[in-house]
C-alpha cells in the first residue's frame, strides 16, 4: 500500500463503510491500486485481512475517473483509492499511548473527495 497522493481523493464519488464506523474514532487512511473504480473483489479484502487488517471502508470513484499514470506498459490499467482499515489490536495498542498510528485519521471527517483530518494529541 502506499501513502495518499494530493489528486488521489479528487474522482471519488462515495465512501463505503463495512462496519459501524461510529465504534471507530479514528482508521489508518491510506491508498492502494485496484482493478476497478467502485467494487474491492473478496480476494482483495482476503488480502488486505491476511495483511493483518481489518478492511472498514473504501471508496469509490467516479465513473470518468481516470486509471493511474504509472502503468507499466503491457499492463491492465488500475485505480488509486482511499481504503480505511485498522490492525487487529490497534485499540488496545494506543489506548494510554501518547500517539496514534501515522497514518490515523478521525473517522467523522472522512467524507469523498476530502483527506482525513489527523487527530491531534
Amino acid at each position: 500500500m502506499a501513502g495518499l497522493h494530493n489528486g488521489d481523493v479528487a474522482n471519488e464519488e462515495r465512501i463505503v463503510w463495512l462496519l459501524d464506523v461510529e465504534q471507530y474514532p479514528w482508521v489508518r487512511e491510506s491508498a492502494t491500486n485496484f482493478s476497478s473504480r467502485k467494487n474491492i473483489s473478496n480476494a482483495r479484502r482476503q488480502s488486505i485481512e491476511e495483511g493483518g487488517q481489518i478492511l472498514v471502508g473504501y471508496a469509490t470513484l467516479s465513473d470518468e475517473a481516470p486509471p493511474a499514470k504509472e502503468i507499466p506498459k503491457g499492463s491492465k490499467p488500475y485505480f488509486w483509492r482511499r481504503i480505511f482499515t485498522l490492525r487487529k489490536t490497534d485499540y488496545e495498542a494506543y489506548r494510554n499511548a501518547q500517539g496514534l498510528p501515522v497514518e490515523s485519521v478521525i473517522t467523522e471527517s472522512l467524507y469523498p473527495k476530502a483527506k482525513g483530518i489527523r487527530p491531534q494529541p
